[in-house]
């Protein structure tokens, strides 16, 4: 499997990419939907805090 990559706008990752991101450093979750806001200024980059819902959600699982 190959890691996820971040070509992307960040406000248009799905449960498909974290779910193979999850896969791919051993975490055993299954995202089923996720909400994802901007925050910060945009000085630096775009920082985006994900939170999630899980179908499944193993430790180590993330909040956000």
């Amino acid at each position: 499997m190959s890691r996820p990559g971040l070509d992307t706008n960040p406000l248009e990752l799905g449960p498909d990419w974290f779910n193979t991101l999850f896969a791919e450093i051993g975490i055993d979750a299954e995202v089923k939907s996720l909400t994802s806001k901007s925050i910060g200024t945009g000085q630096i980059g775009e920082n985006v805090r994900f939170v999630f819902e899980y179908a499944k959600a193993g430790p180590g699982a993330p909040k956000t």
